[in-house]
């Protein structure tokens, strides 16, 4: 179940109120690796799903607050100069954030793929397991 959280904070805590929610993210992303480590080989397909399950749901989670950052400076930038600044060193370190940004989304679109490729992986070899030899 997810919740929609709405509230208003002073625009000098936004970084310090995102960073808080990020670090949140740390405790379960140390909680699949503690899983993994801890697992036995006869737990590995459970637990190894049950920690996908996870970290997609953290990076899904990461992506929002990194979305959101990103609005937040857009919107502070665009309300601390006037539309004839665009062109100024301002607004290219914001574009130079934003590509930033861009590539850390790639990074864990990429991070995305090789996980889904390991459940591909793990459900073929599941598969395989299950093909009984034909007696001859």
């Amino acid at each position: 179940m997810r919740a929609n959280i709405n509230f208003d904070i002073e625009l000098e805590r936004v970084n310090e109120t995102m960073l808080a929610l990020v670090k949140s993210e740390t405790d379960s992303i140390r909680g699949a690796a503690h899983t993994i480590e801890t697992t036995q080989p006869h737990q590995l397909e459970q637990r190894l799903n049950e920690v996908v399950d996870q970290l997609q749901r953290n990076i899904r989670q990461l992506e929002q607050y990194q979305s959101m950052l990103v609005s937040f400076a857009r919107a502070k930038f665009e309300t601390t100069h006037p539309p004839e600044d665009i062109h100024t060193e301002a607004s290219q370190e914001q574009l130079m954030k934003a590509q930033e940004a861009l590539k850390t989304l790639q990074s864990m679109q990429q991070f995305d793929k090789f996980i889904d490729s390991i459940n591909e992986s793990n459900q073929s070899t599941e598969e395989d397991d299950d093909v009984k030899p034909q007696e001859g």
